[in-house]
């Protein structure tokens, strides 16, 4: 029992060695990789703490970028067609002239040529309005009594088609008295009586023949234009009459009155005015009073033209 003990005894220190041993080996182990660790260590190249920028956010600035200068670019653009609107009127009619001949200038340049080669076909003439000759008694029967006939009316001996407007022209319409006839004399005087519907102008002034032209120009471009009435200003072969030159020289006379009176207001334009219950009429003048724009203001002063029947009292004008 006693030599077992001491076999025991004898067989510790062995374990105790190889125990040693075996944690030789591993601590051999552990500062060999650890060892190695380190060489990596040296090996691996040094990574950046923080990644560059991707190329997607930097294409963003740059989309960022560029709106906002284009929205500074349209601001100012904005700001500069205001103050030209309001402050130098002349210069927008002159750039929009400008403008306008520059694009039909480009538009000449890329307008194919004609030609067996030409891509584009050819613009299409309008057909060319064929001018009919009417009797007076024709023309009555177009005063729109007859619902299934065209409404007709002459002004100054040319006859339009107003079956558009027959809420005004036909039976019972404001303007009926118009239809079928000429009646160009009333719509100057603005008297509407049977004896006053007449194509008979001749005491009227230089001024009311020219109101009447705007009322045929005007039916020109809202109505069709179908011919000419045999009377008093177009003979039966649709030639002018002695009475549609009169007209014609009254209407130059009344040209030269319109002329000299924009002359006039340019020299003198019109004063600024307000009137209020506590103040009463007050007058004054700017360097774009009376829609005339100057480099000068002037004072108020009271005005009568010379050309005036029965000059107004309360008339200002602005004078240097």
């Amino acid at each position: 029992m006693s030599e077992a003990k001491g076999a025991s005894l004898r067989q510790r220190p062995g374990k105790k060695q190889k125990a040693k041993k075996d944690g030789g080996i591993e601590i051999t182990r552990v500062e060999k990789k650890g060892a190695e660790n380190k060489q990596e260590d040296i090996q691996r190249p040094v990574r950046p703490s923080k990644k560059p920028p991707s190329s997607s956010s930097s294409s963003t600035a740059r989309i960022y970028e560029t709106l906002a200068v284009v929205c500074l670019l349209l601001a100012l653009l904005v700001g500069v067609a205001v103050y030209l609107l309001h402050y130098e009127p002349q210069i927008v009619k002159q750039l929009d002239e400008g403008f306008v001949k520059a694009a039909a200038t480009i538009a000449q340049l890329f307008q194919p040529k004609n030609g067996p080669n030409a891509t584009s076909k050819p613009v299409a003439k309008k057909a060319k309005v064929v001018s009919k000759i009417f009797s007076a008694d024709e023309l009555r029967l177009h005063n729109g009594s007859d619902p299934a006939k065209p409404i007709l009316l002459s002004v100054l001996g040319k006859v339009f088609d107003v079956t558009d407007g027959k809420r005004f022209y036909a039976k019972g319409g404001s303007y009926s008295f118009f239809a079928g006839r000429d009646a160009s004399r009333s719509f100057a005087t603005g008297e509407f009586e049977e004896e006053n519907l007449t194509d008979d102008v001749t005491d009227l002034e230089p001024e009311q023949v020219a109101a009447i032209k705007e009322w045929q120009t005007q039916f020109e471009r809202q109505y069709k234009y179908l011919g000419k009435v045999v009377g008093r200003f177009y003979d039966a072969a649709g030639k002018a009459t002695p009475a549609l030159k009169k007209v014609k020289e009254k209407l130059q006379k009344a040209k030269i009155v319109v002329d000299q009176e924009l002359e006039e207001k340019q020299q003198f334009p019109e004063c600024n005015s307000r009137w209020t219950e506590k103040d009463g009429a007050t007058v004054w003048c700017t360097e774009s009073s009376g829609g005339i724009e100057r480099s000068w203001k002037g004072y108020p002063r009271q005005f009568k033209s010379a050309r005036a029947q029965n000059p107004s009292p309360d008339a200002f004008e602005c004078q240097r």
